[in-house]
Order: structure tokens, then sequence, then C-alpha cells
């Protein structure tokens, strides 16, 4: 059943305070009960009064990166703008087993593999696992140079399938790893106008630092070191 639209809620009272801001509590009080009403009107609005529209139904262009802002982005231009072709949405294991593979095909259509058994996977060096998805076939190959430039789905090392999704490789929490890493304190000399002092471990740069002018000759400074 169609609802009658929600008026604007206009306060009654535009009295309620004079030009030196003393209150005026009656006309404060007006509007406070205006305002009650029209929050109890909106919550006793059920959203199962809304009809979803069917979205089977629009048609939307196609766009690129370099579209107006205001463009609807399909499924289609995203795959393309994200280079989502053949790219392992979802991608579990069990062992040997590949238990979900879901990708995008040169077709846009969400393809899904499922319960693939690669029993061979680590015997005779064939260690790697690749996706042909032009023709939906996932195979392992002793070839770690990808000679048909397929998709790489993982890699089998020490009775572990190291692959996207699994051993924590995505979805990395940076917050632990700031709280966890090393941290080193150096005493410098560094001197007016000198700069920049760096701070090494052996060839890599751990952290630098810049010093103003006025201050004093020597800092401690506190470098973390995050490992990279």
């Amino acid at each position: 059943m169609a609802r009658e639209p929600l008026e604007r809620l206009t306060l009654p009272r535009l009295d309620w305070h004079d030009s030196e801001g003393r209150i005026n509590k009656d006309a404060l009080i007006e509007n406070f009960n205006a305002i009650e009403t029209k929050i109890n009107e909106l919550a006793a609005i059920s959203a199962f009064d809304i009809t979803a529209p069917d979205f089977s139904t629009f048609s939307f262009d196609d766009v690129t990166l370099e579209s107006p802002d205001n463009k609807i982005v399909n499924l289609k231009s995203f795959i393309d703008i994200m280079n989502l072709k053949g790219f392992p949405i979802v991608c579990t294991w069990d062992g040997k087993v590949l238990k979900k593979l879901q990708y995008y095909n040169d077709n846009y259509q969400l393809v899904t593999i499922t319960n693939t058994n690669l029993s061979s996977l680590g015997t005779n060096g064939q260690i790697w696992v690749y996706l042909d998805y032009s023709e939906d076939m996932v195979y392992i190959s002793a070839n770690g140079s990808n000679p048909n430039n397929d998709i790489l789905l993982a890699c089998y090392d020490n009775g572990v399938v190291h692959s996207i999704g699994g051993l924590g490789l995505i979805d990395v929490n940076i917050l632990n790893v700031c709280a966890n890493m090393k941290q080193k304190l150096v005493n410098t000399s560094m001197q007016t106008s000198e700069g920049p002092y760096t701070y090494k471990n052996g060839n890599r740069s751990i952290g630098q630092s810049w010093r103003e002018s006025g201050g004093g000759s020597g800092y401690r400074l506190i470098f973390r070191d995050f490992g990279v």
C-alpha cells in the first residue's frame, strides 16, 4: 500500500530565543514536541513497504577510467578496468585438492571449479599450479617460467600449497606487524645545518632524519625496522 509522503519538518516557533541569546522556554518546549512527533512518525515507517527495483531490467553503458565520474560501472566494465579476467577471486585448498576456484572468463561469466584432485602435485618437480581460463582448465607443471602465459594459482613446497587466500599471504594485519617490529635507539651528533642522517642495517636503510637549525647538537632517535 502506498503511503503519503512525509512532510518536511518545520519548527513551529522561531522565536525560541531573542537577539541577545535569551531562551523562550515555552517556545523551545513546543519545538521539542514537534521534533519528537516527527521522530515517532519516522520510526513508524516499515522498510517492508519499500519495493526494490528489478535491476535485471536495467542496462548501463560500458565505461572506462576516462568516463565522467557520475557514470555507473557495470560488471563488464569493472572486470575490464580491474583486469579481473582469470583472476582467482576464490581459491581454497584441502591438501592437494582444489576445493573451490572462482574467476571470470573471457565471456564475463563467473566460472566455478570444485574438488579438483591434483594428486601428482610435487612429483617430478611439478610444483606449479596454473589456470588456463580460456579452456577452464587447471593443470600442474614443473616449469616455473609460465611459458603459456596462464594464471599462476599456487606453488607446492614441503607438503604445503601456497596460494592466494592461504597461510595469511593476504589480509595482513598491519597493526600487528607494526606493534611487533624491531626498534633501534640511536644516538647522533648532528650539528647545525647537517642532514640527512641515515641509519642502516647492512645494505638496508632503516630510517632517515633531518635536523632543523637552532637546536642542540645531539639527538636520541628511535628507528623501527619493517624488515622490507
